[in-house]
Order: C-alpha cells, then structure tokens, then sequence
C-alpha cells in the first residue's frame, strides 16, 4: 500500500528483494509511506512474508512562479497592480531590481525615471514547499509626454500699471 505519492516499476532483484519506484503526488508536500502486510507476498520458493514493513520518507514538493510583466509603462501613467503567484498558493514577493527607475509596494508598481525596469518574484518556500525558481520580467519606462506649458501672468491689468501701494513705470 502506497500513500502520499503512486507506486510503479516493481522489479524483483533477487529471490528476496524487490524494488518498487514510488513518485510523490505532484505539487503537495507531504511524507510517502510504503506499507507491506503480512502475507501478502510471496518469495520465489513461494513462501509467504510472516511480518510486515513500513517505510516511510518525508519530502518538499517544488513550486513555480506565474509572474505577468506589467508590459511598457509611461511616467505619468497609472501603472497596474501586479500580479503573481505560486503553484503552491504561498504569497509571492516582488521586487524591483531598479529602484531609480521604478519601486514596488506589495503589488502596486511606482515609476520613477524613464529607462529599463526590472522585476523579480520570489516564493521563499516552507515546511511542504521548496523555493520557488524567481521569475524576473523588465520592461521599459518611457519618459512621456512634454509638460504642458506654465504661464506666468504679471497680475497687472491691461493699462494699469499700479500693484499692491506702488506703481510700476516699464517693463
């Protein structure tokens, strides 16, 4: 009996072992545990086993990242949230690698500069779970469009020349 994974590729080695290839169930952490009962299985001389065995091994399942890129970004433009996660369902952890041209908060992307942005999700792992293999997406932020143009007005009406108590006699 096989629990935590599937059993396959028995092979007997000699008239009193076997070997049998146990692969854990995809994506869960966990322990495999082989259980053989008594009598349930014979030697070549077909003699039954009169005891029993277990064996059991724990083990870390692996994870992987899904990380969308954020595609091109314009300063000025809002950017959207970002978006990542693991097989594993743990949190993911994104990072700029490019703090002078752009920053991360949780998932909300800030840029900075124009110039070329570089992002990494990572998944740490835990008990069950090895680390996830980061995922990195860069992408480029363009500096946008012109400013518009500021005017400065003198606060004089049109022929008054007169400010605040005083007068104003040539520009």
């Amino acid at each position: 009996t096989v629990t935590g994974g599937t059993a396959s590729g028995f092979n007997r080695i000699s008239g009193s072992q076997a070997t049998i290839v146990v692969t854990p169930t995809p994506g869960v952490g966990g322990t495999i545990t082989v259980t053989v009962a008594p009598g349930s299985f014979t030697d070549i001389a077909g003699n039954a086993n009169t005891a029993g065995a277990t064996a059991s091994k724990p083990y870390i399942a692996s994870q992987t990242i899904t990380f969308a890129s954020p595609g091109n970004q314009t300063l000025g433009t809002a950017p959207p949230a970002l978006v990542a996660t693991s097989s594993s369902g743990l949190p993911v952890t994104i990072s700029s690698t490019t703090p002078a041209v752009c920053t991360v908060s949780g998932t909300t992307l800030t840029l900075v500069s124009a110039g070329t942005c570089s992002l990494t999700a990572s998944q740490a792992g835990d008990a069950n779970f090895g680390p996830a293999p980061s995922v990195t997406r860069t992408f480029t932020v363009s500096g946008g469009a012109s400013p518009a143009p500021l005017t400065f007005s003198s606060g004089f009406a049109a022929g008054n020349l007169t400010v605040e108590g005083g007068s104003y006699f040539s520009y």
